[in-house]
């Protein structure tokens, strides 16, 4: 697994030189996170011990030419939205372990900044539903819907950047099993990603 991803890394950096320079409008971020999940109306959380992201999409630029040579606003496009987040506690529990695998999409305003030839630097906040599959501790298996709100920043080089970004929101799950007339409830994920993105 481990060489497949350098694989797949160095087919993206080799690509990259031959990528269009400047402004460039798709991307693919990639990194980890560190995420921590609360339930409502308790005081206590748990952060991960490992995460990993994927984010795939595009930028549609809404002005063509750049306002003073180097402004240009938009909205992204994340068609892809991968985040997993693996949870454990070994003071409680040696054994104990929780995971997390939400998939989705994101879109929202951005703007981005080219003060210099190739340098760039863009801001977003974008809206992200999600799909959400959790597996707890008593390997069993929950889903929900969730909402997220996705602030964040990249600098890039030429093809190459590096971002960061804060991820927050929340769904509503059905811990009761088969049991009729059990009630929801509301877990909330926050956190930072932090990612190495890829332009062409």
């Amino acid at each position: 697994m481990r060489s497949l991803f350098i694989l797949f890394v160095c087919g993206l950096l080799s690509h990259t030189v031959i990528a269009q320079e400047g402004w460039s409008s798709k991307y693919i971020n990639l990194g980890f996170n560190s995420t921590k999940l609360k339930v409502e109306d308790f005081d206590e959380s748990i952060k991960s011990k490992f995460g990993i992201n994927l984010t795939s999409g595009r930028t549609f630029f809404f002005n063509k030419e750049p306002i003073a040579d180097m402004l240009r606003f938009g909205l992204d496009w994340s068609w892809v939205d991968a985040h997993y987040s693996k949870f454990t506690d070994e003071d409680f529990d040696e054994e104990f372990s929780m995971q997390k695998l939400n998939l989705g999409m994101q879109a929202g305003p951005s703007v981005t900044v080219m003060p210099v030839d190739n340098l760039k630097i863009k801001a977003h906040l974008r809206y992200a539903p999600s799909y959400s599959l959790f597996y707890d501790a008593d390997e069993e298996l929950y889903t929900a819907f969730e909402n997220y709100f996705i602030p964040g920043l990249t600098v890039s080089y030429g093809a190459v950047g590096l971002g960061l970004e804060y991820r927050g929101g929340s769904g509503k799950y059905d811990f009761s099993g088969e049991e009729e007339g059990g009630e929801k409830v509301k877990l909330k994920s926050s956190g930072m990603r932090f990612y190495v993105s890829f332009s062409f």
